[in-house]
C-alpha cells in the first residue's frame, strides 16, 4: 500500500503533468495511475462531437497493454487553466468506477487533495453493474 508521502508525490506529478499538459478545450482532466512499476499518465479527451473519453481508462488501457496490472493507486486533477487557480483533485465519474470496478478492484482512489484521502473502487461504487 502507498503511503500518504507517496501519495504527495503523486498528486504532485498530476499538478505537474496536468499544467504541462493542458490545452483549452480539450485536456481539462488529467489521471495518473500507479502501479507496482512505474506511473501512467493520461488526458482527457474533450471532442466537438460528445464522444469525449476520459482519462482513467486511457491510462487503465496504457498499463494493461503493456502487460502491467499491479494496480496501486490513482488520482485525478481538473484544471480550467486559469493561472490563478491550482489544478484540483476530483473522483472519476460513474463510467469510470465502473470501468475500475471491473478492471482494478484493488485500487485505492485519491479523493481530496488537502487530506490525501484514498477510497477504494467499492467505497466509490458500491453496487457497481453485473452481467
Amino acid at each position: 500500500m502507498m503511503r500518504s508521502r507517496d501519495h504527495a508525490k503523486l498528486l504532485e506529478d498530476a499538478i505537474a503533468y496536468t499544467m504541462a499538459r493542458y490545452e483549452p478545450n480539450r485536456h481539462h482532466v488529467i489521471c495518473v495511475l500507479a502501479t507496482g512499476r512505474k506511473l501512467y499518465r493520461a488526458s482527457h479527451l474533450d471532442t466537438s462531437g460528445g464522444l469525449d473519453v476520459c482519462a482513467e481508462p486511457i491510462a487503465l488501457s496504457n498499463a494493461i497493454s503493456e502487460g502491467d496490472e499491479d494496480f496501486v493507486s490513482l488520482i485525478s486533477v481538473a484544471w480550467d487553466g486559469n493561472d490563478d487557480t491550482e489544478p484540483w483533485v476530483i473522483t472519476p465519474c460513474g463510467n469510470c468506477r465502473q470501468i475500475l470496478s471491473e478492471y482494478a478492484p484493488n485500487l485505492r482512489v485519491i479523493i481530496d487533495g488537502d487530506t490525501l484521502e484514498t477510497a477504494t473502487i467499492a467505497e466509490l461504487l458500491p453496487y457497481p453493474y453485473s452481467k
